[in-house]
């Protein structure tokens, strides 16, 4: 099959990690190529070393959050002395998870570099679908990061505000960064809303969380038999 690109989306909490793994589950059985592409993976690369490693992003958590990145330094033969960047993420997590502000500015710093890693890893796919995992899809007007005609549809997870709080809460999230999360992103709702704006397909689930395992993975293959795809292609 050419490629196709899904998004998935919704709040934080709405369940978008077990949602992805079941559709991935749900497409190997059926024999379907998938890729999973997560943006909280690939904003982690940026910053913590590895293929997407950013000094743009490094730079950048340096000069606005003083205190965070650490240098150590390796001499080599010749006079050649590398730089070494660590950024302590437990610090990171904790200011920008009480200061809503804060992640604002975190997430304007790392915007354009997870686009650039996203392509990177996605000009080496040649086919199949891919789900990209992003909770901030509508909030960063993604709409553009894959050719138009390959990126036209979402899904958009919700549930219930109590449900949404009490799984943060099992996290080890204090009342306050639920708060501060919460509040520095749209509701599912308005992510429905801007990305039917800018004229993506929407699929809209609210009941998910609600179901038996089984009665789930029914829910996502009648979403790719019937929304993903067209009725009575692949499955």
């Amino acid at each position: 099959m050419a490629i196709m690109c899904l998004g998935v989306t919704g709040g934080i909490g709405c369940g978008k990690s077990y949602f992805t793994q079941m559709m991935i589950d749900v497409c190997r059985q059926h024999f379907i190529e998938v890729h999973h592409i997560d943006f909280d993976k690939l904003a982690k690369e940026l910053y913590t070393g590895g293929e997407g490693f950013s000094k743009e992003v490094v730079f950048g958590i340096k000069e606005k959050f003083p205190g965070i990145v650490s240098e150590s330094y390796e001499g080599y033969g010749g006079g050649l002395v590398f730089t070494n960047y660590y950024v302590d993420t437990k610090k990171l997590s904790k200011i920008v998870f009480n200061n809503q502000a804060k992640l604002s500015i975190l997430n304007d710093i790392m915007k354009e570099p997870i686009r650039k890693l996203f392509a990177k890893k996605f000009k080496d796919i040649k086919s199949g679908l891919v789900l990209l995992d992003c909770a901030l899809i509508a909030e960063h007007k993604m709409f553009d990061i894959c050719d138009e005609k390959y990126f036209t549809k979402c899904v958009v997870l919700d549930v219930p505000e109590d449900i949404q709080i009490k799984r943060l809460k099992e996290r080890g999230l204090t009342d306050g960064v639920i708060d501060n999360i919460r509040g520095s992103q749209l509701l599912s709702k308005g992510k429905k809303r801007i990305l039917e704006e800018n004229g993506f397909e929407v699929f809209y689930e609210n009941a998910y969380h609600d179901r038996e395992k089984e009665i789930q993975k029914l829910v996502v293959a009648n979403i790719l038999r019937n929304f993903v795809f067209e009725e009575g292609d692949l499955l």
